[in-house]
Parts: C-alpha cells; sequence; structure tokens
C-alpha cells in the first residue's frame, strides 16, 4: 500500500503543478499589480483558475488508484498468509489469468498496429 500512496503522490504532485503553470503568467502579474502579496495572489487569483485543469485529471488519478489497488487486493485476498512464490499456489494462478487476458489484448493491438504499417513485432 506505501507503494501506492508514493507512486499516486508524485502524479497527484504533478497534476497540481501542471494546473498551476496553466495560468497565463499576466494573471498573477495582474494581482502582484493591485497590490496582493505572492500568498494571496496565489489563493485568491491563480488556484480558482487551475482548479478547473487539476480536477479532471485528479478524478482520473483516483479512478487509477482505486483500480490498482483493487486488483492487488483481489491477487492477495486468496491466501491467508499473503502471497507465496512457488508453483500451483493459487494466488499465482488467479494472477496470471487476471495478467493473462490483459497482456494477450495488448498484444493483439501492438501486433494489429505493425502489421498495418508493414513491420514486424519488436522490429525498428
Amino acid at each position: 500500500m506505501f507503494a501506492f500512496g508514493v507512486n499516486s503522490g508524485a502524479y497527484v504532485a504533478e497534476i497540481i503543478r501542471g494546473g498551476i503553470a496553466s495560468i497565463d503568467p499576466g494573471q498573477a502579474e495582474a494581482g502582484r499589480s493591485l497590490g496582493l502579496s505572492e500568498g494571496a495572489t496565489m489563493r485568491l487569483i491563480v488556484l480558482p483558475q487551475a482548479v478547473k485543469n487539476i480536477l479532471p485529471a485528479l478524478f482520473n488519478e483516483f479512478i487509477a488508484l482505486l483500480k490498482e489497488t483493487s486488483v492487488a487486493g483481489y491477487i492477495a485476498a486468496g491466501s491467508d498468509e499473503g502471497i507465496r512464490f512457488h508453483p500451483g499456489h493459487r494466488v499465482q494462478q488467479r494472477a496470471a489469468v487476471h495478467c493473462g487476458g490483459h497482456l494477450s489484448a495488448a498484444g493483439g493491438r501492438h501486433d494489429s498496429h505493425s502489421e498495418k504499417n508493414g513491420t514486424e513485432a519488436g522490429a525498428k
């Protein structure tokens, strides 16, 4: 769970940074010219405008995190002692079946894309 939190935290920080950077610098200059401090300019002028750019990406990250933790919970749910790594273990079988469908679907899309371009998979 710690790894999910760190990974998602990095994405959220980048989402917020990008949202703030998307606001025209002239907006901050206008706030400063009105006599507002840098903090007040950020709080009263820049952030309210940035929120409209931040929220959609933030909700997308929340949904992605929900999916990732659900898959991890599904894989770990079958074992009393956590995930054991030896052949024939039920949790490994569940993970292989679950992930195998995704991998084969991605491989199928990749192969069809490369066939359209007339190249072999993995060739430059």
